[in-house]
């Protein structure tokens, strides 16, 4: 798994070759200390500054998750395994919960949106419309047969307020292995998902719902927080917790095949259920 402990930035401000000032910015990581991040920021600073100095472009901004740096995420939760870690929970960068498995195969598979209306990207993903029913159940028809075709793997299908999940029961998968990116396409899995889990070596599960879907608002600052905006932070997180407690992130179809889970997925596939509310029938969020 690929997802760091200790993140550190390295800031200067310099001038272009045309006399302009230029504030630069960089993030190192780490998963041994916080020195060996910091001096990671300080080379990959100094690479930007040569490219700025010598008059290249700025590299493209790291949008979530597609960049060529590993997400910046607090670890929340560790859950080792006999030799190495078999998962972490994280939190991302607009507040949800995740659930980041070495080798449990979870896929997320959307669906078509309607056009948001146009009055701020806020309000946009709020008022994005379901699919109809009728493309759902389609939608899903088509999934369960896919998924039947990698017998004798056995899975959990969900629904999710954009689509479906599906989470492998009876078998370990490698996040980087050819194998998975067959399986991805063959079921029609987001491409930025599928991509962002092989680059992290591990599967993603949003554990917790998306603030947007229940009308809060984004958090403040971005990690890692400190002092005032960290203050903010925690108590943006204690209105965000009392939304989601009204609220299920996705929630059970049923099972596909007849097997059962291996022995060191079960508490992980319990904690999901449980965090999720998946075995409930609160709106999806």
């Amino acid at each position: 798994m690929h997802i760091p402990k200790f993140w550190a930035p390295a800031r200067r401000q310099v001038n272009k070759p045309d006399g302009r000032g230029l504030d630069l910015s960089a993030w190192g990581w780490s998963d041994r200390d916080l020195d060996e991040a910091r001096r990671m920021a300080e080379t990959r600073l100094q690479n930007v500054l040569t490219r700025v100095l010598n008059g290249a472009p700025l590299p493209r901004g790291n949008s979530y998750g597609y960049g060529e740096r590993p997400l910046r995420e607090e670890i929340v939760d560790s859950y080792p395994g006999a030799q190495d870690m078999l998962a972490c929970v994280t939190r991302n960068r607009y507040g949800s919960l995740v659930l980041n498995a070495a080798t449990i195969l979870f896929i997320d598979v959307d669906l078509p949106e309607s056009p948001p209306p146009k009055h701020g990207l806020l309000g946009g993903l709020i008022g994005r419309k379901a699919p109809p029913a009728d493309a759902r159940a389609e939608r899903r028809a088509l999934l369960r047969a896919a998924l039947t075709q990698l017998a004798p793997t056995s899975f959990v299908l969900y629904d999710t307020a954009a689509g479906f999940r599906a989470l492998a029961l009876n078998r370990a998968y490698a996040p980087e292995s050819s194998e998975v990116a067959a399986i991805m396409r063959a079921v029609g899995a987001d491409a930025q998902f599928a991509a962002l889990c092989k680059r992290q070596a591990s599967f993603r599960a949003r554990l917790t719902p998306k603030p947007w879907r229940m009308r809060v608002p984004l958090p403040p600052g971005d990690f890692p927080r400190a002092g005032a905006v960290s203050a903010d932070f925690a108590r943006w997180l204690s209105g965000y917790d009392r939304a989601a407690s009204g609220f299920a992130t996705c929630q059970f179809v049923e099972q596909i095949g007849a097997g059962a889970p291996l022995p060191e997925f079960a508490p992980l596939i319990g904690l999901h259920d449980e965090a999720t509310r998946a075995r409930t029938m609160l709106p999806l969020a």
